[in-house]
């Protein structure tokens, strides 16, 4: 008898695009989850099923989300370095479906209420002395 498939959780959203938006970042969009709800500042696990290349650190990784929550797709924007996850990721044909997990991370803001709410702007990235 065969064993019974036991269901992951999470969402199976398709790649629909990527772009490179700086030398070596790209950005890699995918079908939003109608379920997947989200609050700025929150990161989701990305996985591979059955990449064709691995690497010790495996077909996961944790990317910040940058889009909106109000916008019908997801979108990740990372810098591309040499791992087997990322030169995969780069190269998987458009449609191809993956694993994200739910979000999760609590670098969000807390509301202060209607009247003191203000506009915020977060930059995350690191600093590099080599740039001109």
């Amino acid at each position: 008898m065969a064993a019974k498939e036991i269901p992951i959780a999470g969402y199976g959203p398709r790649l629909l695009g990527r772009v490179e938006v700086a030398e070596g970042t790209m950005a890699f969009h995918f079908e939003k989850p109608p379920q997947f709800g989200f609050k700025p500042g929150q990161s989701a696990d990305l996985i591979l099923a059955n990449p064709p290349e691995t690497d010790a650190e495996g077909n996961t990784r944790t990317f910040s989300i940058a889009s909106s929550p109000f916008e019908n797709q997801l979108m990740f924007t990372t810098r591309m370095r040499a791992t087997a996850f990322k030169r995969t990721l780069k190269k998987i044909p458009l449609g191809t479906e993956v694993k994200i997990d739910p979000p999760m991370g609590s670098f969000t803001l807390h509301s202060t209420g209607e009247k003191n709410q203000a506009r915020h702007l977060r930059i995350a990235g690191k600093w590099r002395r080599d740039l001109h």
